[in-house]
């Protein structure tokens, strides 16, 4: 079997967080793409990589599902939730600073700001690494890997973190370090890939 992981197009929040400097938390918050996270995910449309897939699977979360969408046009694409975002709970939609005062603990002591990224700790009603990890371990589950076809899972930067954790038996330092940038295509086959 060959997958074939793609973080979505840039999100509406992506662009608060990252080019315009607003600290808001996102989490499974469901928003959709940026113009330019829409362009990013046509100009996947026709890339060689993302030719004779058999199977698509996207995240339920809109942002997700439209990368997809625009990304193989002409494809069937199966919605699966497993493979939607970490939520982080009662954060999402809420300022840093404002989060920060009402959660000091959860800010000021090194071990509680890993909620962020971390295996055990997580924000109010929200999922850790492990939560995201067994959904994804379910949804994989599903997958024949003894197959020869080649599969595109169109997912989100700390689900396909979870996903390379399960895949490639990463150590668990190492996969809240890793980098997962919009619409950039990660292909694993064969042995490289670990039976779940």
């Amino acid at each position: 079997m060959k997958l074939i992981l793609v973080r979505h197009g840039e999100s509406e929040f992506n662009k608060l967080i990252d080019i315009e400097g607003v600290k808001m938390f996102c989490g499974a918050t469901d928003v959709g793409l940026t113009e330019h996270g829409k362009n990013q995910a046509k100009y996947l449309d026709g890339n060689d990589k993302l030719k004779d897939i058999s199977k698509v699977y996207s995240s339920n979360l809109i942002r997700a599902l439209d990368t997809a969408k625009l990304a193989m046009p002409n494809k069937e694409i199966t919605v699966d939730e497993r493979i939607r975002e970490r939520s982080l709970g009662y954060f999402e939609k809420k300022y840093v600073k404002d989060m920060e005062k009402e959660f000091p603990e959860l800010f000021k002591k090194e071990d509680k700001m890993k909620f962020r990224r971390d295996f055990v700790v997580k924000a109010p009603q929200g999922e850790n690494y492990t939560d995201v990890s067994n959904r994804v371990k379910s949804f994989f589950q599903n997958l024949d890997f003894s197959k020869n076809e080649k599969i595109a899972i169109f997912s989100h930067m700390h689900c396909i973190r979870c996903m390379l954790y399960l895949l490639l038996g990463l150590k668990k330092e190492e996969v809240t370090k890793l980098t997962i940038p919009n619409c950039e295509i990660i292909e694993l086959e064969g042995n490289k890939i670990r039976r779940i």
